[in-house]
């Protein structure tokens, strides 16, 4: 993707500290051009399994051009968080957030990844919510994702919000989808329902 240098100006503003239920504190802001050693150093220190759950393939190469697609965002199309762990200076990722807008549905396609040493502390509850928050300043429609059916820890994150999920599974990969819209949630919700009753007598 070819983005200009206009889009790609650094939104500071969406900068935020959290806490997270377990009591980290932790700095979540969106990646720059300037991240790529940052999520190199990360995604080393995943373990296979998070590898296999995030990219559905147990290895990556953590080339210049894969790193890429984390960095070079525009911050419109495609939104990266990461969530930071700061020490003066220095800089740690512990967490990595992102969605991908599709044009025809005006729907976020999101994906998630934390780092081992950090689960189950409230960071992927912080950061997908913070996605939603902006994905809702954005004017999105809804989001979509897919999540192997292994990946219990993010199937119960989506299962916790506050929206209805639509779900279906394919190959072993729930494909999960969900509206921002109450009123797009409720035509669906009726719609559903109305298909239900033509198979009732």
């Amino acid at each position: 993707m070819c983005v200009s240098e206009k889009n790609r100006e650094y939104p500071g503003d969406l900068e935020t500290y959290k806490t997270t239920k377990k009591g980290l504190k932790v700095f979540i802001r969106p990646a720059t051009i300037s991240d790529e050693s940052h999520l190199r150093d990360f995604f080393d220190l995943l373990s296979v399994k998070s590898i296999y759950q995030r990219f559905f393939t147990p290895r990556v190469n953590l080339s210049h051009r894969f790193l890429q697609n984390f960095v070079a965002i525009d911050y419109s199309t495609k939104m990266v968080l990461l969530v930071v762990l700061k020490q003066g200076k220095k800089e740690e990722v512990i967490g990595v957030g992102q969605y991908v807008v599709m044009d025809k549905t005006n729907m976020g396609d999101l994906a998630l990844a934390v780092r081992d040493d950090y689960q189950n502390q409230g960071i992927g509850t912080e950061l997908l919510s913070y996605l939603i928050h902006l994905g809702k300043k954005k004017g999105l429609s809804g989001f979509t994702a897919d999540v192997l059916g292994e990946n219990r820890a993010m199937l119960t994150l989506l299962s916790k919000l506050n929206y209805p999920l639509e779900k279906r599974i394919v190959g072993g990969v729930f494909e999960i989808k969900f509206f921002l819209d109450p009123d797009e949630n409720h035509a669906r919700e009726n719609h559903a329902h109305e298909k239900m009753n033509e198979f009732i007598p």
